[in-house]
């Protein structure tokens, strides 16, 4: 459930390596509508899922950037909010994630994840319980150019390290 939250937020993460768009930041280039297709898992160990987004982006304030909208996979929908706090700008972010499941899973939910910018992209980590286990969760938001993305969110298990692909989106503005 969280992860397939995640998931959605991913869409908007790591982009394939490429040039951004030129003179534009990761500020200017959230702003907008945007569509997203990928892979999700809702837990490590599940196979993944097909699973499709839409997002419109924008600026709230001169610290706030919002991406908020839909994602549905064959059995359930989340309806997720990320809201991208400026605290240094084109250099460090927080990011709060909001979602509420339908369908399957059912559930509302909020998590706060710290991040910073490189470059292009924006890299996000939070710890979190799922199942009892405890989780250090990586989201990557990446913007190669004006129309393409991707968003990926990754998870480590603390007691052994293994790591899991949750979310791989590849995000297009429409």
């Amino acid at each position: 459930m969280r992860t397939f939250v995640a998931c959605v937020l991913c869409a908007l993460a790591p982009l394939a390596a490429g040039a951004p768009a030129a003179g534009k930041n990761l500020e200017e280039l959230i702003e907008g509508r945007f569509t997203a297709m990928g892979t999700n898992r809702v837990k490590p160990g599940q196979p993944a899922e097909r699973i499709f987004c839409r997002f419109t982006g924008r600026r709230v304030d001169a610290r706030v950037l919002s991406l908020a909208g839909r994602c549905a996979t064959a059995d359930q929908s989340a309806r997720v909010t990320m809201d991208f706090t400026v605290d240094v700008p084109g250099r460090r972010y927080g990011m709060r994630i909001e979602m509420d499941m339908g369908a399957l899973h059912g559930y509302a939910r909020s998590y706060r994840y710290e991040g910073v910018a490189t470059g292009h992209a924006w890299t996000f980590t939070a710890p979190f319980d799922l199942d009892g286990k405890a989780y250090v969760s990586t989201f990557r938001v990446a913007l190669q150019a004006d129309d393409i993305g991707s968003i990926t969110e990754t998870v480590a298990a603390r007691d052994s390290g293994e790591e899991t692909i949750l979310i791989e989106l590849r995000i297009r503005r429409e």
